[in-house]
Formats: structure tokens, sequence, C-alpha cells
């Protein structure tokens, strides 16, 4: 899987992009819920939702831990699901 280019902090959405919510429209990134609605399942968190800011779409997720560093991300549209591997930043 090819790794995204790093974006600037000041990356915004923009308007057209398929965004439904004018609020996020032309606005910045940062602050807007990536991830939420999830709910406590064995080996993970279920149910959730995923918003992808490239295109404006939101998603059914799953979250699965791999280690106390990795998170597995799973984003599904309808029977056709994508994962992502996380991996928490160095400090």
């Amino acid at each position: 899987m090819r790794k995204p280019a790093p974006r600037p902090a000041h990356y915004t959405i923009r308007h057209g992009a398929g965004t439904p919510d004018p609020f996020l429209c032309d606005g910045p990134l940062i602050g807007v819920p990536v991830l939420c609605g999830f709910s406590p399942k064995p080996g993970g968190w279920r149910d959730g939702k995923l918003y992808n800011p490239d295109d404006g779409k939101t998603f059914i997720a799953h979250l699965v831990p791999v280690s106390p560093d990795q998170l597995r991300v799973t984003g599904c549209l309808g029977p056709l699901c994508r994962s992502q591997l996380w991996k928490r930043e160095a400090r």
C-alpha cells in the first residue's frame, strides 16, 4: 500500500470536493472529526464512522488494535472494504 504524502497543517477541504456539509467546505481540516461513534466490542471498536476529507464521503468503520502503537482502520462502503494500518508517531 502506498503511503500518502504529508499535508501541511493548514490543509483545507476544497469546496465541491463531494463534501455534502457546507460547514466543512473551504474550512481548515484541523478540528474536523475523522473518526466518531464507535462502540467497544471484543477485539476492537465497531459500527463507527470514518470521514474522508479528500472526497467528503463518510464510511462505516471498524478499529482493531494491532499493537500498542498500531491501529488497523477499516472503512466500508456496502460490501467493499479497505484497511490501513495507522502508526503512532514517535514523541
